[in-house]
Protein backbone atom coordinates (compact mmCIF):
# COMPACT_ATOMS: atom_id res chain seq x y z
CA UNK A 1 0.00 0.00 0.00
CA UNK A 2 1.48 3.33 -1.06
CA UNK A 3 1.35 6.20 1.37
CA UNK A 4 2.01 9.91 1.34
CA UNK A 5 2.64 12.51 4.01
CA UNK A 6 -0.38 14.71 4.70
CA UNK A 7 0.36 18.39 3.91
CA UNK A 8 -1.78 19.45 6.86
CA UNK A 9 -0.46 17.28 9.73
CA UNK A 10 2.51 15.45 8.14
CA UNK A 11 1.19 12.01 9.17
CA UNK A 12 1.48 9.09 6.77
CA UNK A 13 -1.83 8.18 5.11
CA UNK A 14 -2.89 6.06 2.15
CA UNK A 15 -2.70 7.79 -1.21
CA UNK A 16 -6.15 6.39 -2.01
CA UNK A 17 -7.85 8.57 0.58
CA UNK A 18 -9.64 11.73 -0.54
CA UNK A 19 -8.87 13.52 2.73
CA UNK A 20 -6.64 12.97 5.74
CA UNK A 21 -8.50 10.97 8.43
CA UNK A 22 -6.52 12.78 11.14
CA UNK A 23 -6.91 16.46 10.23
CA UNK A 24 -9.38 16.40 7.28
CA UNK A 25 -7.02 18.12 4.85
CA UNK A 26 -8.06 17.31 1.25
CA UNK A 27 -5.52 15.32 -0.70
CA UNK A 28 -4.50 16.42 -4.17
CA UNK A 29 -4.93 12.98 -5.70
CA UNK A 30 -8.13 11.68 -4.19
CA UNK A 31 -10.36 9.03 -5.72
CA UNK A 32 -12.20 10.03 -8.87
CA UNK A 33 -15.86 10.85 -8.35
CA UNK A 34 -18.32 8.43 -9.91
CA UNK A 35 -20.55 9.92 -12.58
CA UNK A 36 -24.24 9.42 -11.91
CA UNK A 37 -27.05 9.42 -14.39
CA UNK A 38 -29.06 12.62 -14.29
CA UNK A 39 -32.16 11.31 -16.04
CA UNK A 40 -35.14 11.48 -13.73
CA UNK A 41 -37.29 8.50 -12.83
CA UNK A 42 -40.37 10.03 -14.37
CA UNK A 43 -38.81 9.98 -17.84
CA UNK A 44 -37.74 6.38 -17.39
CA UNK A 45 -41.31 5.52 -16.46
CA UNK A 46 -42.64 7.30 -19.57
CA UNK A 47 -40.22 5.33 -21.76
CA UNK A 48 -41.21 2.09 -20.03
CA UNK A 49 -44.91 2.75 -20.71
CA UNK A 50 -44.16 3.53 -24.35
CA UNK A 51 -42.09 0.37 -24.70
CA UNK A 52 -44.80 -1.76 -23.12
CA UNK A 53 -47.38 -0.31 -25.51
CA UNK A 54 -45.14 -1.16 -28.47
CA UNK A 55 -44.66 -4.75 -27.26
CA UNK A 56 -48.39 -5.11 -26.62
CA UNK A 57 -49.13 -3.81 -30.11
CA UNK A 58 -46.65 -6.24 -31.66
CA UNK A 59 -48.34 -9.14 -29.91
CA UNK A 60 -51.77 -7.85 -30.97
CA UNK A 61 -50.51 -7.39 -34.52
CA UNK A 62 -49.55 -11.06 -34.62
CA UNK A 63 -53.11 -11.84 -33.55
CA UNK A 64 -54.45 -9.79 -36.48
CA UNK A 65 -55.92 -7.02 -34.30
CA UNK A 66 -57.20 -4.03 -36.25
CA UNK A 67 -56.07 -1.47 -33.65
CA UNK A 68 -52.51 -2.75 -33.28
CA UNK A 69 -51.06 -0.17 -35.66
CA UNK A 70 -52.54 2.73 -33.72
CA UNK A 71 -51.37 1.31 -30.37
CA UNK A 72 -47.87 0.82 -31.79
CA UNK A 73 -47.80 4.40 -33.08
CA UNK A 74 -49.01 5.69 -29.71
CA UNK A 75 -46.30 3.66 -27.96
CA UNK A 76 -43.65 5.13 -30.25
CA UNK A 77 -44.85 8.67 -29.58
CA UNK A 78 -44.87 8.12 -25.80
CA UNK A 79 -41.43 6.50 -25.88
CA UNK A 80 -39.96 9.34 -27.95
CA UNK A 81 -41.57 11.88 -25.62
CA UNK A 82 -39.78 10.19 -22.74
CA UNK A 83 -36.46 10.29 -24.59
CA UNK A 84 -36.86 13.94 -25.54
CA UNK A 85 -37.99 14.89 -22.03
CA UNK A 86 -34.95 13.20 -20.49
CA UNK A 87 -32.65 14.89 -22.99
CA UNK A 88 -34.24 18.29 -22.38
CA UNK A 89 -33.95 18.11 -18.59
CA UNK A 90 -30.35 16.83 -18.76
CA UNK A 91 -29.10 19.72 -20.88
Amino acid sequence: MASNACPGCAKEISNKKGACPHCGHPMAEGPNPVATEVTGREWKLVRLIGGLLMVTAAVAWAGKSSDAGMVFFLGCVIYLAGRLGAWRTRN
